[in-house]
């Protein structure tokens, strides 16, 4: 798909001894959505772009269940924690 844009986001840092870890930006549902009880924590996997479109994927901290949602359903239903 051309002008399809995706980014993985994850913040690299690297501490004094020069390891380097991976941080994944946490979401936690503000209110039950999609069968998912409030409360529950998800990892923002990708954001995509198409012609003005965003698009998330986010999975559980667990890693078993896996969503994609638009731009407004995450602006309603998510709050960042980290």
């Amino acid at each position: 798909m051309e002008g399809l844009t995706l980014l993985f986001v994850e913040l690299i840092e690297k501490n004094l001894t020069g390891v380097t870890k991976i941080i994944m930006k946490k979401y936690m549902l503000k209110k039950d959505f999609k069968g998912l009880k409030k409360g529950t924590q998800f990892y923002l996997i990708a954001e995509s772009e198409f012609i003005g479109i965003k698009e998330y994927v986010l999975r559980t901290r667990d890693l078993r269940i896996r969503i994609e949602i638009n731009d407004k359903e995450f602006r309603k239903n998510f709050i960042l924690l980290s």
